[in-house]
């Protein structure tokens, strides 16, 4: 019988753990965290490893961001703002660096080639210069690559 209660017990401790944070301190904590984790292995991340950072990345900015945002204050939102901010650098840096190493493949340019896609319909000009500068940093022939995929796409890089 005590092995049951304290099973039930131990069940019942990990759902309301697993629940999130139970209050603003432990959120931005566990928030801080999180980015530091993204932050220092977002090099060796693979996609389903973004998979996972992206969703947990939606659970803190979103429903715990929520639940806590009538007691945060005005310094502790723009320190969660300050780790949404860092999460999209290393998110955005890593996969474009991603996209880039996988220039040289048939898989790769047509990923690449779909994400431009996007990024030229949807005017992302500040992705198509960091993907450009990624490049650019990889090698020569993968910024000329790059730059032919954008011509086939009849787009050019506006001036500054």
């Amino acid at each position: 019988m005590k092995f049951c209660f304290r099973l039930s017990f131990s069940l019942a401790l990990l759902l309301v753990i697993s629940c999130g944070p139970r209050d603003k301190e432990t959120y931005l904590q566990q928030f801080e965290d999180f980015v530091e984790k993204v932050s220092s292995e977002s090099g060796d991340y693979g996609e389903r490893d973004w998979q996972w950072a992206d969703q947990k990345f939606e659970r803190f900015s979103g429903e715990y961001y929520e639940r806590f945002r009538d007691e945060l204050s005005w310094k502790e939102t723009a320190i969660v703002k300050k780790y949404e901010i860092h999460y999209h650098y290393h998110s955005s840096s890593t996969k474009a660096a991603n996209l880039i190493n996988g220039l040289f493949s048939d898989e790769g340019q047509a990923e690449l080639k779909s994400r431009l896609e996007y990024y030229v319909e949807h005017e992302m000009e500040d992705e198509i210069r960091l993907l450009l500068l990624k490049a650019e940093v990889k090698s020569i022939e993968a910024k000329q690559k790059l730059m032919s995929l954008l011509r086939d796409l009849k787009y050019t890089i506006k001036e500054d």
